[in-house]
């Protein structure tokens, strides 16, 4: 039996491949991959946009909330007052029991307002504790300070918005970008159709050692290779139609989006206005009903008036301090839409150099 021979092989390479970008497939897949980048980006402007707005809306229903109840709540003491002062009269012979029985039912029937407009706002912090990720205890203790305190929006009149404050808008930056990646893709499988040039190399260092004997040298090699797409029975030339189409598909969408957009920014101004041409009347209102409401009490009082006509006078001033709030409510929840309308002020981030030049034409 002959005997056994040890032997050890060692070698290191280095390969390497080389394409001619000859139809631009290779920089078309590069551009698309930084559009769709970008456009996952100004997606995520977009959702913090939303966010942003919810909370805001969240928060101003809530002190909307809250100063519809404090409005209640002072009803309620009113009537509580008022409710001693009929019952001593009709003890004392100045009134009727009937009298007696109808504040008695408004005095309940603005305790149970009380507390079901309680328990609204109770909701909404609820849903702020949502929106936020706070502990409820912690929220609470921060919206304590300014507790029934509607915001202030700012005292201007937008009349109009130019086109061009659309382009603020995070999600139409996304679905351009998306627009650009589809376009780069339409070329990607147009340059699939035509020849593809590779360069490939390879050099190394190889070593061998058996019986005493060693042997070491470098190796390379280098050489093109040619692609020709023919006999695909059309599946590259489907490729091309169905790229195409799906161009053709994001092209709509981005339409229909920016159509949308213009009716959102129409809508929230026409809320806006309205909102602000109503609240000097309904200002004028709350007044003049609570003038009227403190006539008629004192005319209750005296016992010139009727318990009916006080209870008339109270609920047409509860309606107006009511109607009122829900006017400066609108007015700031048209400002919040307006805000969202507009992209909430983000400005798109300029693109690449080499995917500066947008949409290509298919």
């Amino acid at each position: 039996e002959p005997p056994s021979v040890a032997a050890t092989i060692g070698a290191v390479s280095l390969d390497a491949l080389w394409e001619l970008d000859l139809f631009g497939a290779n920089r078309r897949t590069r551009e698309a991959a930084l559009a769709r980048l970008e456009a996952r980006t100004a997606e995520w402007h977009d959702a913090r946009i939303s966010l942003a707005a919810e909370v805001a809306a969240a928060y101003s229903n809530l002190r909307g909330c809250e100063a519809l109840l404090q409005v209640y709540r002072q009803d309620l003491a009113s009537q509580r007052v008022v409710l001693d002062l009929t019952r001593r009269k009709v003890r004392s012979g100045f009134s009727s029991p009937a009298d007696a029985a109808l504040i008695t039912a408004a005095s309940a029937e603005s305790s149970n307002r009380a507390r079901a407009q309680q328990g609204q706002c109770d909701l909404l912090v609820k849903s702020l504790v949502t929106l936020t990720a706070q502990p409820e205890h912690l929220l609470r203790a921060q919206l304590a300070a300014s507790t029934g305190r509607l915001p202030q929006p700012a005292l201007l009149a937008v009349t109009q918005v130019p086109a061009a404050v659309l382009a603020q808008r995070p999600d139409l930056a996304s679905l351009e970008r998306e627009l650009v990646a589809a376009s780069n893709e339409v070329g990607i499988a147009q340059a699939d159709r035509y020849p593809r040039i590779r360069l490939t190399g390879s050099i190394g260092y190889a070593a061998f050692r058996a019986v005493g004997l060693t042997g070491t040298g470098a190796t390379w090699s280098f050489g093109p290779a040619l692609s020709l797409p023919v006999f695909d029975a059309g599946r590259r030339a489907a490729l091309v139609e169905q790229s195409s189409g799906r161009f053709e598909e994001l092209v709509a969408g981005y339409r229909q989006r920016a159509a949308l957009a213009v009716q959102e920014v129409e809508e929230a101004l026409v809320r806006l206005d309205s909102a602000t041409a109503r609240l000097a009347d309904a200002e004028r209102a709350a007044e003049s009903f609570q003038v009227y409401l403190k006539a008629a009490r004192t005319r209750f009082e005296t016992g010139a008036g009727s318990a009916f006509e006080q209870e008339d006078a109270r609920r047409s001033s509860l309606n107006a301090a009511a109607a009122l709030l829900q006017v400066r409510s609108e007015r700031i929840a048209a400002w919040i839409s307006l805000y969202k309308a507009l992209g909430g002020g983000w400005e798109p981030i300029i693109p690449d150099e080499a995917n500066r030049n947008g949409i290509r034409t298919p």
